[in-house]
C-alpha cells in the first residue's frame, strides 16, 4: 500500500494557535501615538502605496460573526467619514469583521491617517505572489510558456486519488472533456475516477492545470503545460481514499500505455504522487511486478514519475520512485517559509518532526526523502493548487515536487520530440542550479526546463539498456559534433551490475586518449548499481583533466570491462558526457573571484623544494560551487596565457588540492596565481607553501585568499636583510588589467630611504616576484629592518616572504592600507616555551602614518590574568620611522615566560598604522615562525576557521580573543571536510581584551586527529566581539602556520 506524499505541518501547531487565539489582548495605553511600520522611501511621488489601517479595538471578541460585522461597521464609520474630507487617500475598502480598512495613501495622505484619534497602526498590503507562479518561475515554465512551449500535443497520467474533471482548471464538464480525455477507477473497478480525497485533483492542477479568473479575488495561475491533456486514474479506492493499492497502480499504468496515443496527444509521462516504504538503492527486484509495469512504460517511450517521500530520510526513497526505471523527485522551497509554517510530521503519529525554520527558497524541504536514487528536485511548498469542488488550497509535499517534473516532460517533447525516457533523464541533470542535500552530502539538479531544452554541451551515449557479458569488454559511443578545447569534462553514468566494483570503466576521446574513472580500488556507493556523475558525486581513479585544452570533436568511447566471470544480469542503461568550453578570467571576473596571491613549484634556496596545497571551504548550507581554478603564471598575460580547470564543491564541504601546481595544472615546476571563480557565491581560501625539512617534518607560510581592491598604496612593514633573513617582494594583478607600481624602502629607525625605488610591471591576473627586494634596491647588504611602501596604478596585491637564511622558513605578509580605526589587537604574543621543546617568542613592527611623532600605549594581558589588570608600556615613534619591537614580551614588559593578547592604543591624533606580528619557535638552528594578524573588529555572530589538521605530524590548536572590551561567551564546534559535526561543542568564556588558547584540538574535542577540518565558532552570550585564528604545528620542526577566521553571514 502507498501512503499520499502529501506532507501535514505539525498539529501541535493548530493547539498552538488555537490557545492564542483565546487569550485576551492587552490593554492599549490611551496615550498610544500611532508608529506605521514603512518607511518614507516606499513612496514615488505622488503614486499612491496601498496599506492596511488598523483601528483600536474596543472589545467584541465573544460576539458572533453577524454581530462583530455590525459592530465593526459603527466602530469604523466616524473615521470613514472623516477621511471623504483629507487628501491623499483613495481606494478606501473597509473590512467586515474587524475594524480596519485598506486604502491607497500619498505621503501627504499617511501623514493624515497617522493625525486621526483611534488609529493603531499603518502597514503595507502585501503583494502575495501566487504560488504555484512562483515554481513556475523557478524551473523556467513560465519563459517557455511564452514561447510557445505549452505541452499541445501531448497528454500525462496521473495514479491519484482521481480528479475533480468538472473543476474549470481541469476541463469544467464531464470526461471526457477538453482537458481530461480519459478516466480509469483502478481501485474500485468502475469507470469513474472522480476525486475522493482532492489529492489527485491538486496534483493534476499542477502538472496541466488551465489559468482560471474567477473574480478579480479569486485566481488559478495555471500549471506547467497548460495544453497538455490528461489521463485520469484513481488508485485509491473509496473507503481508504488516503492511500494508494499497488495493484491498481499497476493497473493504471498497464492501462495507460494502451491508451498513449489519441487523436491530438501522445502520452510522454505518468505522474504517481505517493509511495511506501523505504530503499537505499534500486528496489526492482522486491517490487517485480511494479518494476514490470514500469519497464513496460519506459519501452513504449513513457516516463514514470514518482515523488520520494515525506520522511526525512537522508538515505532512502519511498517506492515506486526507487524502481530504477522512475524519475525521482524530491521537494526544495518555492518561497522562503514562515516560522509558523516549517514545522512537519515525519510520521503518522508526529512523534517525529523536523523544522525548516530560517530556510529559503531552493533549499531542500527537510522532510524530502534523499539517497541515490533520488534524480532531481523541483519546488513545493507552499504552492496554491486546484482544489476539488471548484477552489484552491495551500498543497505541498513531495507530491506537489513530482508533478512539476510531469508537466516539464510534456513541454520537453516539443523540443526533444520521441527521446526516450532514458536520455529526457539525462536532459534533466543538465540545471543551472545544483543542491546540495546537508543530510547526506548528495548534490542534485534543481529542475531547470530551459536548460534541459537547450542542454548546451551535452552528449549521450549510444548505449540504452545493452547487455554487459563479462568478461569482457563492452563499448558504446558518443559523438560530439561542436569544435574547441575542452574546458571541462563530466561523465554521468547508469549502470546496474550486481557487484560495481567488478567493473574497470575507462573514457576516451577523440584523439585517442583514455582515463581509468573506475576500477576495484573505488568503493561503490550501493551494491547492485552504478549512479552518477564524475567529478561531482563520483571521484574518478583518474583525473578528468587529461582532457582539458584537447579537442572534443570526433567519436568519444565509454568502454567497460566486466569482471565478474559467474553468470548474472548487467546493463549500461544510458551514459552522457557535459562539455564545457574554456572560458578566459577576463570574461568571469566578478566579485566572487577570490585570488590566492602566489602559489609555487620548486627548487628554493638552501635544499628547499616548495609545493602549494589549496584549501577552499564552501560555506553555503545548500548550493555547491561551480566554477573554475586559474593558473597565471609569473609574467604571463593572464587574459591570453592562462590553465584553466574545473571546480565543484559540494554545499558546505572543504577541500585540500595537495600541490595544487603540479597535481591539479599538471606543472613539473612554476609560480604563479591562482583564480578561484565560484561563480555564485563567494569562497573561504587559502594557501600553504611548505616544503620537506632535511631532519624532518616540513615548515612553511600561510597566505589567504583575497579579493579585488581598489587600493593604489600599500604598506609592507615587514622587510628584513643581512646575515640571519632575506625578505623577497611580489605583486599580484587582480583587475584584469596590466599594472605598473614603484616599491619604496624606508629604514626603520630613520626613516631614510634605503637604496633606490623599484619600478615594475605586472601582467593581468600574472604575478612579479622579486627575490632580494633589499638587493634589487641597491642597498648595502648589512643587517636591516625596512618597511615598504608600494604604490600602483591598479588592483594589485602586494606580499612579502620574510626568510630565515638558516631554516629556510618563512612568513607571508601581506600589504595593507594603514589602519585608522583607533585601537588594533594583535591576538597573541608570547615568551614561553612550548610542546616538544619549542621556546616561542614574538616580535612586532608598528609604522605610524601621522604628523610629527607618535605616542602608542601598549597593554599586554597575560593568559590567567584579570582582564582588568593588563601590563602596560608606552612607547614614541618619530615620523617615517618604524618601532621594532624584538622579543616583546621580555624587552618591553619584562616578563621571561607569559603569553596573551597585545592591545596597541594610539595617542593624540589617532595616527593611522601599519602593523605586522611575527611569533616564532626559537630553535638551534633558526627560527620557524607564523604571522599573526592586527586586528580592529570581530564578530558578534558567526565565523569559520578552515585548515584544522590533525595527525602524527600535525598539531593544531585555537585561540579565541575578545576585541571590544565585553565578555564575550562562544561555542566551538569541530566539522570534517564534509561539514559533519565531530564530538561534542565545546563552550569558551574569553574576558574583555583577553585571549584563550585550545591547545591540540582534536584532543579537546575527543577525536581521533585527521586533516582537512574547519573550526565554527558562534557567540552565545555577552556584549563583547570575537575574533578565532588557529595554529597549525609541524610536530617535528615546531614550525606553525598562523589561519585567521572568517565571518559568516
Amino acid at each position: 500500500m502507498f501512503v499520499l506524499s502529501k506532507v501535514s505541518v505539525l498539529g501541535v501547531l493548530a493547539t498552538l494557535v488555537a490557545g492564542l487565539a483565546g487569550t485576551a489582548p492587552a490593554a492599549v495605553a490611551t496615550d498610544h501615538v500611532p508608529v506605521p511600520t514603512i518607511d518614507a522611501e516606499v513612496f514615488d511621488g505622488d503614486t499612491p502605496v496601498a496599506v492596511i489601517v488598523r483601528l483600536k479595538q474596543d472589545g467584541g471578541n465573544e460576539l458572533s460573526p453577524e454581530a462583530m460585522e455590525e459592530a465593526t461597521l459603527g466602530r469604523l464609520r466616524p473615521t470613514l467619514d472623516r477621511l471623504e474630507s483629507l487628501g491623499g487617500i483613495t481606494r478606501i475598502r473597509p473590512f467586515r469583521l474587524q475594524p480596519s480598512f485598506a486604502a491607497d495613501l500619498t505621503a501627504e495622505g499617511l501623514d493624515q491617517i497617522l493625525a486621526l484619534p483611534g488609529i493603531l497602526s499603518v502597514e503595507l498590503d502585501d503583494r502575495w505572489p501566487l504560488h504555484t507562479a512562483e515554481g513556475m518561475e523557478m524551473i523556467g515554465a513560465n519563459v517557455l510558456q511564452t514561447y510557445g512551449f505549452n505541452g499541445e500535443g501531448t497528454a500525462i497520467a496521473i495514479i491519484d486519488t482521481g480528479i475533480d474533471a468538472l473543476h474549470p482548471a481541469l476541463g469544467g464538464g464531464e470526461i471526457p472533456n477538453p482537458k481530461v480525455v480519459w478516466g480509469l477507477d483502478t481501485a474500485d473497478g468502475d469507470n469513474d475516477p472522480s476525486d475522493c480525497s482532492g489529492h489527485g485533483t491538486a496534483v493534476a492542477s499542477i502538472a496541466a492545470g488551465v489559468s482560471v479568473q474567477w473574480s478579480p479575488g479569486r485566481h488559478f495561475a495555471g500549471g506547467v503545460a497548460p495544453e497538455a491533456r490528461i489521463l485520469a486514474y484513481k488508485a485509491a479506492s473509496d473507503d481508504d481514499c488516503m492511500a494508494l493499492r499497488e495493484s491498481a497502480v499497476i493497473a493504471a499504468i498497464e492501462d495507460a500505455i494502451l491508451h498513449r496515443e489519441g487523436e491530438d496527444f501522445q502520452l510522454v509521462a505518468i505522474n504517481i504522487s505517493g509511495g511506501g516504504g523505504s530503499w537505499s538503492g534500486p528496489c526492482d527486484i522486491d517490487n517485480p511486478a511494479l518494476a514490470a509495469a514500469v519497464d513496460a512504460a519506459t519501452s513504449a517511450g513513457i516516463t514514470v514519475v514518482a515523488s520520494a517521500g515525506n520522511e526525512g530520510l537522508s538515505n532512502g526513497i519511498a517506492s515506486p520512485a526507487c524502481i530504477e526505471n522512475v524519475l525521482a523527485v524530491g521537494s526544495v522551497w518555492d518561497q522562503n517559509p514562515s516560522a509558523t509554517g516549517s514545522l512537519f510530521c515525519l510520521n503518522a503519529d508526529c512523534s517525529r518532526y523536523c523544522n525548516d525554520e530560517g530556510k529559503k527558497a531552493g533549499q531542500p524541504a527537510c522532510y524530502s526523502n534523499s539517497g541515490l536514487m533520488l534524480d532531481l528536485l523541483a519546488p513545493s511548498e507552499y504552492l496554491r493548487v486546484a482544489e476539488a469542488g471548484g477552489q484552491t488550497t495551500a498543497f505541498g509535499g513531495t507530491s506537489g515536487a513530482a508533478p512539476y517534473v510531469t508537466g516539464g516532460l510534456a513541454l520537453l517533447e516539443r523540443a526533444h520530440p520521441d527521446a526516450p525516457p532514458a536520455h529526457l533523464r539525462h536532459l534533466l541533470s543538465v540545471s543551472n542550479t545544483l543542491v546540495t542535500d546537508p543530510g547526506n552530502h548528495r548534490t542534485l539538479p534543481l529542475t531547470d526546463l530551459i536548460t534541459a531544452i537547450f542542454p548546451e554541451g551535452l552528449y549521450l551515449g549510444d548505449a540504452l539498456n545493452t547487455d554487459l557479458f563479462g568478461p569482457g569488454p563492452s563499448t558504446s559511443q558518443a559523438f560530439v559534433d561542436s569544435w574547441g578545447p575542452i574546458g571541462s569534462l563530466q561523465l554521468t553514468l547508469r549502470i546496474t551490475h550486481p557487484q560495481p566494483e567488478k567493473l574497470v570503466i575507462r573514457v576516451r576521446g577523440p584523439e585517442g586518449h583514455d582515463v581509468l574513472v573506475w576500477d576495484d580500488t573505488v568503493v561503490p556507493v550501493s551494491e547492485n548499481c552504478l549512479i552518477g556523475t564524475f567529478p561531482v558525486d563520483l571521484e574518478p581513479v583518474e583525473s578528468l583533466n587529461a582532457f582539458i585544452g584537447t579537442e572534443r570533436h570526433g567519436v568519444w568511447e565509454l568502454m567497460i570491462e566486466d569482471r565478474l566471470a559467474e553468470p548474472h544480469a548487467a546493463q549500461i542503461e544510458s551514459w552522457s558526457l557535459l562539455v564545457k568550453d574554456l572560458t578566459p578570467p577576463s570574461e568571469v571576473r566578478s566579485p566572487q573571484i577570490t585570488y590566492l596571491p602566489v602559489a609555487a613549484r620548486g627548487p628554493g634556496a638552501a635544499g628547499t623544494r616548495w609545493t602549494t596545497d589549496l584549501k577552499i571551504f564552501n560555506p553555503s548550507a545548500f548550493t555547491p560551487v561551480q566554477g573554475h581554478l586559474y593558473l597565471v603564471q609569473e609574467g604571463a598575460n593572464g587574459t591570453e596565457d592562462y590553465l584553466q580547470r574545473p571546480l565543484f564543491i559540494p554545499a558546505g564541504a572543504q577541500v585540500n588540492l595537495f600541490d595544487v601546481i603540479g597535481e591539479t595544472f599538471g606543472l613539473t615546476s612554476g609560480a604563479g596565481q591562482v583564480l578561484i571563480d565560484a561563480s555564485t557565491m563567494p569562497v573561504i581560501a587559502g594557501g600553504t607553501i611548505a616544503t620537506q625539512a632535511a631532519s624532518g617534518g616540513a615548515f612553511g607560510q600561510f597566505e589567504h585568499g583575497v579579493t579585488a581592491s581598489s587600493c593604489t598604496r600599500l604598506i609592507l612593514p615587514h622587510i628584513s636583510g643581512g646575515p640571519d633573513f632575506r625578505t623577497n617582494v611580489g605583486l599580484s594583478e587582480n583587475g584584469g588589467v596590466a599594472a605598473t607600481a614603484t616599491i619604496t624602502l624606508f629604514d626603520a629607525a630613520t626613516g631614510v630611504l634605503i637604496g633606490r625605488p623599484v619600478d615594475l610591471e605586472v601582467q593581468p591576473f600574472s604575478i612579479h616576484k622579486i627575490d632580494g627586494i633589499l638587493r634589487a634596491a641597491g642597498a648595502p647588504q648589512t643587517t636591516v629592518d625596512a618597511y615598504a611602501v608600494v604604490e600602483t596604478n591598479n588592483v594589485v596585491s602586494a606580499w612579502a616572504s620574510v626568510v630565515d637564511q638558516s631554516t629556510g622558513d618563512a612568513v607571508f605578509v601581506m600589504g595593507t592600507e594603514p589602519i585608522s580605526d583607533g585601537a588594533v589587537m594583535i591576538p597573541v604574543i608570547a615568551r614561553i616555551p612550548g610542546v616538544a621543546g619549542t621556546n616561542w617568542h614574538s616580535d612586532v613592527r608598528i609604522v605610524p602614518f601621522g604628523e610629527g611623532p607618535a605616542e602608542l600605549n601598549l597593554e599586554f594581558r597575560p593568559l590567567g590574568t584579570p582582564s582588568d589588570q593588563p601590563v602596560t608600556a608606552t612607547l614614541t615613534v618619530d615620523q617615517g620611522t618604524e618601532a621594532v619591537l624584538k622579543d616583546i614580551v621580555q624587552q618591553i614588559f619584562g616578563m621571561d615566560t607569559a603569553a596573551g593578547s597585545l592591545r596597541i592604543i594610539p595617542g593624540p591624533g589617532n595616527p593611522p598604522m601599519a602593523i605586522a606580528s611575527r611569533t616564532y619557535n626559537q630553535s638551534s638552528q633558526g627560527t620557524y615562525g607564523q604571522v599573526i594578524p592586527a586586528i580592529t573588529t570581530g564578530s558578534r555572530g558567526k565565523a569559520t576557521v578552515i585548515g584544522i589538521d590533525g595527525s602524527a605530524d600535525q598539531r593544531s590548536n585555537l585561540l579565541v580573543s575578545e576585541i571590544q572590551g565585553h565578555v564575550v561567551e562562544v561555542e566551538a564546534t569541530l566539522r570534517d571536510r564534509h561539514g559533519n559535526t565531530l564530538g561534542s561543542p565545546i563552550h569558551l568564556i574569553v574576558e574583555a581584551f583577553s585571549l584563550v588558547q585550545v591547545n591540540d584540538v582534536f584532543t579537546v574535542f575527543g577525536i581521533s586527529p585527521r586533516p582537512n577540518c574547519r573550526i565554527h565558532i558562534r557567540r552565545t552570550a555577552g556584549q563583547g566581539s570575537f575574533f578565532a585564528m588557529a595554529s597549525v604545528v609541524d610536530r617535528q620542526t615546531g614550525d606553525a602556520v598562523a589561519i585567521s577566521m572568517t565571518e559568516m553571514e
